[in-house]
Parts: structure tokens; C-alpha cells; sequence
């Protein structure tokens, strides 16, 4: 299993299991799909892998850019920031759950941007994280 996708999972199983995520957004709406429909909803997916390389024991290390987009039909940002803050605290709960070979060296909160769309009736969080992940080599 990729490094990217290892991330994906662990950050969405955070998510439905955190209840102050499940307040504001229910599981079903939580994502891996390009889709803004249900509202509200948080899209997972988008990102980056950066190979960082093998140090001299074997273990392979890549660096992640991951963005979570938040979707809600609301006139205000308010929704979108309150999701952004609970996703915020689901991540900083401690380790994530990790399944596969691939485990966190570190995951950091780069930012969090809330922005009305263009259609005039849908606020837009924009959720950036970096993790770095190693892994060990068979």
C-alpha cells in the first residue's frame, strides 16, 4: 500500500471516529470522492508524495501534502471554520491509526483557508497538512 494512500485512511478513520468531527459532519459525508454534494461535507484525497529516500538501515522515508476540502451551503464561513477547527483537534488527538507498512515520523497543520465560492450559496475550507512516513524495507 502507498504512503499516500496509508495517510488518506488513517486521517479519514480519525475522522469518523471523532466526535466533535461526527457534530458537524456526519461519516457518510466524509469523502474520498471529488464530490460536493452532500452538505456538509469534507473531501479527502488531494495529494503530494515527495520521496525522501533510504537511510543506511534500510528505511524508506517520504514526505506528504495532503488537502482536505470542506464543502457547506451556508451564507457565512462559519460552518466550514468550525469543521476546520474540529479536524484540527481530531488531528492533533495523538498518533493516527496506521495499517500497512508505513508509520508517522511527524504531521503538521501547514494551514487552513476559508473562502466563499462562486456560486454564492457554498462556503469552502481548504485543510493543508505535511506528515513525513517511513518505512521499514523487507
Amino acid at each position: 500500500m502507498s504512503a499516500d494512500y496509508s495517510l488518506e485512511m488513517a486521517i479519514r478513520d480519525r475522522l469518523v471516529t471523532t466526535a466533535a468531527v461526527l457534530a458537524l459532519v456526519p461519516a457518510a459525508h466524509i469523502l474520498y470522492r471529488q464530490n460536493r454534494k452532500p452538505s456538509p461535507s469534507i473531501v479527502c484525497g488531494e495529494g503530494q508524495t515527495m520521496p525522501l529516500g533510504s537511510d543506511t538501515y534500510g528505511v524508506s522515508r517520504v514526505q506528504i501534502m495532503q488537502t482536505l476540502h470542506i464543502w457547506k451551503e451556508e451564507p457565512t464561513l462559519h460552518g466550514v471554520k468550525q469543521i476546520m477547527g474540529a479536524i484540527n483537534e481530531a488531528l492533533r488527538g495523538g498518533a493516527l491509526p496506521m495499517s500497512g507498512p508505513w508509520y508517522f515520523s511527524s504531521l503538521d497543520i501547514l494551514w487552513m483557508r476559508s473562502l466563499y465560492d462562486p456560486d454564492g450559496k457554498t462556503s469552502h475550507g481548504v485543510f493543508s497538512l505535511r506528515a513525513a512516513m517511513s518505512r521499514a524495507s523487507p
